[in-house]
């Protein structure tokens, strides 16, 4: 079974206050596989993923969500 929310990349950022900056992180489609005991292998489901953006697991300032096939 797979947890409801897993870590795929972050960033960590120092902002001065009243500062915003730009961030990028890439999320390859190979790190949203699980190992398949049945395939005996990785695999990425098809279906949508939604990713967040936050400050904490508790603090989610924005989600989008992916559609794998």
């Amino acid at each position: 079974m797979r947890p409801v929310k897993e870590l795929k990349g972050f960033r960590k950022v120092f902002l001065k206050a009243g500062e915003s900056k730009q961030v990028e992180i890439d999320i390859p489609v190979s790190s949203l596989a699980f190992y398949s005991e049945a395939q005996k292998q990785f695999v990425v489901e098809p279906g949508t993923f939604v990713l967040h953006l936050a400050t904490s697991a508790e603090n989610i300032k924005s989600d989008m969500s992916i559609e794998i096939q």
